[in-house]
């Protein structure tokens, strides 16, 4: 079906007029782009007036704007993010502020969401993390601690028995990489400042009370 708009007199598909259930057929006289026009040219003559009852509208009936709203920024994802995206170019220090403020206000969720997504995602945080710091994918890792049958390179721990991802150890004047570690094997060579000959002297000097150890319990048992 169609009908002639009393506006601009063109005949249309019922699909452009609005439903109107006072009207003969169902929908309004008027069809769709000649009210948006009278609309429009209305707002722009009584902006004052248009202004004032849509705050007040908006203030009487807080649920639906937000409804309205809601279902206008599901509908014009990109629109919206462009939007955002625009006036936080053009207000640096607003957006600065306001992304603080919400930061402030939000701790608990913030630190609860990171804490959910870093358990969610591992593999991210470990390929990250080893980017930053010693320049290798995880990939890469993998293939290192592949290379030494998946355990400790010192004391064979495997990660399962470490509970976590093992350590890469790195030589720190060359930074050059020189193997997976366990957690203690890597402090134990750091709390030895890397040197192997301090590493020697403990060698040593446990072997030195080991045989003490064993010359004592062998004079205990002859005596």
């Amino acid at each position: 079906m169609e009908k002639t708009c009393n506006k601009c007199g063109e005949t249309k598909p019922l699909s452009e007029f609005y439903k109107h259930k006072n009207a003969k057929d169902g929908h309004q006289s008027t069809c769709k782009v000649c009210q948006c026009i009278s609309k429009g040219n209305w707002y722009r003559a009584n902006t004052g007036r248009a202004a004032a009852s849509s705050k007040a509208w908006t203030k009487a009936n807080p649920e639906r704007m937000a409804d309205l709203q809601r279902t206008w920024k599901e509908a014009n994802l990109d629109r919206e993010a462009a939007r955002k995206k625009a006036w936080r170019k053009a207000h640096p220090d607003r957006a600065a502020a306001t992304n603080r403020h919400w930061r402030q206000a939000n701790r608990d969720y913030l630190r609860a969401a990171t804490r959910a997504w870093s358990e969610a995602n591992p593999d991210r945080i470990a390929s990250t993390r080893l980017q930053r710091e010693y320049g290798i994918s995880l990939v890469e890792y993998d293939k290192m601690l592949r290379a030494q049958t998946n355990r400790c390179a010192i004391c064979g721990k495997t990660p399962a028995e470490e509970g976590r991802r093992l350590a890469v150890d790195h030589d720190h004047e060359t930074d050059k990489l020189r193997g997976v570690l366990c957690g203690n094997c890597n402090r134990g060579l750091g709390l030895f400042m890397h040197d192997p000959e301090l590493l020697q002297r403990a060698i040593a000097y446990l072997e030195k009370w080991a045989e003490l150890e064993a010359e004592a319990k062998k004079s205990a048992d002859v005596g």
